[in-house]
């Protein structure tokens, strides 16, 4: 199976941000506990972050999915349709190639093809920086 049909599933049972909607699966003990103790200085709870976060690709770690929530650098676990931890974000193992880095704060965010605003920091700019070595100019940016 290729990469990128295999973050295209991993993206379809994660679900959608709220860029597009969805909703959200239910949250394990397990994971409340870890993100308690992963991002403990996030001034948001479990639920809002995973709905702000992005879908990434950990193809190394058993699970069904994984979405990355950049500002306090962890990545939710999906298994068996549920939030079942919290892990410390490894950006070594995660396939993050379809992201792009925030050029204030450095944080990976998808930027779709019309806009570069940061969801982190609300910084637009007119370049952004893909993880895959591509760089995307938009037209009317900073």
């Amino acid at each position: 199976m290729s990469a990128a049909k295999s973050l295209r599933e991993e993206t379809h049972r994660a679900g959608p941000n709220t860029r597009t909607g969805g909703a959200l699966p239910p949250v394990t003990d397990h994971a409340r506990t870890r993100w308690a103790e992963r991002a403990p200085r996030a001034d948001i709870d479990i639920e809002t972050a995973w709905q702000e976060s992005v879908v990434v690709g950990a193809s190394q770690q058993a699970c069904e999915g994984a979405r990355l929530y950049a500002p306090c650098d962890v990545v939710f676990r999906v298994q068996n349709s549920q939030i079942t931890s919290v892990w410390p974000a490894n950006y070594d193992t995660l396939d993050t190639d379809h992201l792009g880095r925030c050029a204030e704060w450095g944080n990976l965010d998808r930027f779709d093809t019309v806009e570069s605003i940061c969801r982190w920091c609300q910084n637009r700019s007119p370049t952004v920086e893909m993880e895959n070595g591509v760089t995307v100019r938009f037209e009317g940016g900073a």
